[in-house]
């Protein structure tokens, strides 16, 4: 990864799975990194102190990322924090692991407002930064898991952020 020192990374997700990694890989490459989480903080405090003990600067934000105002919210304490933003990841998902059968239109509500509008909110939040930082950087999240109750989703994600780019 390129060297990223001065520049500030938001990472949605940024304190589990595949998100901590990309949190640290980050801080490895000198970025400073907001670390999003909704519900695991512990896990998202975690990593933050992993790149602290690394010599790295980092911060958690609790945020639920299909709300716009709590996304809004995030990106004001971010820029307050670390004076900008330079780097969205839009990592962050929701996979409610039940039969198709099973589910209800709330349970795709709910994936569909975390992993496509959460993407958006956070674009959409982010977007003066980005611009005003004069280096910025977008990263959809690319990644879908083999086995996952709906691999579909994270993929349509990806299609529908396209333009974003």
């Amino acid at each position: 990864m390129n060297d990223l020192a001065g520049r500030v990374a938001l990472v949605t997700g940024g304190g589990r799975d595949v998100g901590a990694g990309i949190s640290q890989a980050l801080a490895e490459a000198g970025a400073s990194v907001a670390v999003n989480y909704h519900s695991s903080r512990d896990e998202a405090e975690a990593v933050v102190a992993k790149i602290e003990q690394a010599a790295g600067k980092a911060k958690a934000y609790q945020a639920d990322i299909a709300n716009l105002e709590a996304v809004r919210n995030m990106v004001a304490a971010v820029k307050a924090d670390f004076g900008g933003l330079d780097i969205l990841v839009n990592n962050a998902g929701l996979v409610i692991r039940k039969r198709f059968g099973d589910t209800t239109p709330e349970d795709w509500h709910k994936q569909i407002d975390t992993c496509l509008y959460g993407a958006i909110h956070c674009c959409h939040a982010a977007t003066p930064l980005l611009e005003a930082s004069g280096r910025a950087e977008l990263f959809p999240s690319w990644e879908t898991r083999p086995g996952s109750a709906n691999p579909g989703l994270p993929s349509r994600r990806r299609r529908a952020l396209e333009p974003l780019r």
